[in-house]
C-alpha cells in the first residue's frame, strides 16, 4: 500500500479537529441549558409565597400578670437581701466615718435593720481598785456624764441613719466591749458587724477590740480603717 500523501493528513487531521470542536460546542450548549434550568428554578422558588407562616411573637402578658410577676419578683429578691447588721461606735471621729461609709457604700434603707451599740467603760470598777466604800458625788457624777455621753452618741448617729430612711435602734451598755458586741451580735442574729479599727475613744478604743470581734464574732465582721 501506497503511504498517504500530505494532502490526505491534512484533511484527515482538518476533519479532526472540526469534528472536535464540534463536540465543543455541543459541550458548552448542553452547560448553558443547564445554567438556564437552575437560573429558572431558582427564580420559580423565589415566587413560592407561604400559605401559613409562622408566627414569632409570643403572646404577651397582660398587665395583671405582669404586676402579680413583678410583685413575685420583688418580694423574692427583698427576702435574700434583708440583712440584720450592727455598727459599733465610740466616742472617736472614726466612728463617724464608719456610719458614713456603711450608709454610702454598704446598707441597703429598703431592706437592712440596723442596730447601734455603744459600750462605755464602768467607772465604779477603776475606783474599786482604791477603795470598797459606796459611791462618792464625784463618781456618781462621772457615771452620769458617761451615760449620757453614750445616749447622746446613739441618738446623733440613729438620727442621720433616720435621715436617710434607714430603719435603726440603738443599744447604750456598760462593761466589756469586746465581749459584749459579741454577744449583741449573737442575740440580735446579724448577718454582719461593722465596727471601726482606729477608735480612739475615751470610753474605748476600738483596736484591740476590733481584733477581737474579727477572731470570735460568729457573723462576717467589716472594719473600717
Amino acid at each position: 500500500m501506497e503511504p498517504a500523501s500530505d494532502n490526505e493528513e491534512l484533511k484527515n487531521t482538518t476533519a479532526l479537529t472540526e469534528s472536535t470542536e464540534s463536540k465543543v460546542d455541543h459541550t458548552q450548549e448542553l452547560a448553558s441549558e443547564s445554567i438556564q434550568k437552575e437560573t429558572t428554578l431558582e427564580a420559580d422558588v423565589s415566587n413560592v409565597k407561604i400559605s401559613n407562616p409562622i408566627e414569632v411573637c409570643q403572646q404577651p402578658i397582660s398587665t395583671a400578670e405582669t404586676a402579680n410577676y413583678s410583685s413575685e419578683k420583688n418580694e423574692s429578691t427583698t427576702l435574700l437581701k434583708k440583712r440584720r447588721i450592727i455598727i459599733a461606735v465610740d466616742q472617736s471621729s472614726h466612728s463617724e466615718k464608719t456610719i458614713n461609709w456603711a450608709i454610702n457604700n454598704f446598707i441597703n434603707p429598703e431592706t437592712d435593720k440596723i442596730t447601734l451599740i455603744n459600750v462605755r467603760s464602768d467607772v465604779n470598777d477603776f475606783f474599786r481598785l482604791f477603795t470598797e466604800k459606796k459611791k462618792s458625788t464625784f463618781e456618781e457624777e462621772l457615771e452620769n456624764q458617761y451615760r449620757s455621753e453614750s445616749h447622746n452618741l446613739i441618738k446623733t448617729f440613729g438620727s442621720l441613719m433616720i435621715r436617710n430612711k434607714i430603719s435603726c435602734k440603738g443599744f447604750s451598755m456598760v462593761g466589756d466591749a469586746r465581749e459584749l458586741i459579741i454577744k449583741k451580735a449573737e442575740e440580735e442574729k446579724a448577718d454582719v458587724l461593722i465596727i471601726g479599727c482606729k477608735g480612739s475613744g475615751k470610753l474605748n478604743l476600738f483596736g484591740t477590740t476590733a481584733e477581737h470581734c474579727i477572731k470570735n464574732c460568729t457573723c462576717p465582721v467589716i472594719c473600717i480603717r
